[in-house]
Order: structure tokens, then C-alpha cells, then sequence
């Protein structure tokens, strides 16, 4: 009964884990390919793109 709770808690972990970070990455994607161009100036994306890049590989460090 100690292993199924355990996993139990993990899977629950990683999907809380996973789901922001696999949105997070689309929306990066999206931004990315838009045929304009990204719309964010120099000084966001220095933001905006390191942050989406930690938050697809939070699921990876647990």
C-alpha cells in the first residue's frame, strides 16, 4: 500500500510540475514562429525567453 501511495504523490507532483511547464513551452513556440517576428523588444525576451526555458525543465529536476 506504501509504493501505490508513493507513486501516487509522484505522478500528482509531476503533472503540477508538467502541465504549466508543457503550456509555458507552446506559448514560447508560438511566440517564436510568428511570421512578424517575436512581439517582444530586445530587453523582454532577455526575460521572457530564460524564464520559459526554467520552467520546461522544472519537470526534469524533480
Amino acid at each position: 500500500m506504501s509504493l501505490q501511495v508513493e507513486l501516487s504523490r509522484l505522478s500528482r507532483v509531476l503533472f503540477h510540475a508538467g502541465a504549466p511547464a508543457v503550456g509555458i513551452s507552446f506559448a514560447a513556440l508560438f511566440v517564436l514562429t510568428v511570421g512578424s517576428g517575436p512581439p517582444f523588444d530586445r530587453t523582454a525576451r532577455s526575460i521572457v525567453f530564460p524564464v520559459a526555458v526554467a520552467a520546461g525543465t522544472v519537470p526534469l529536476a524533480l
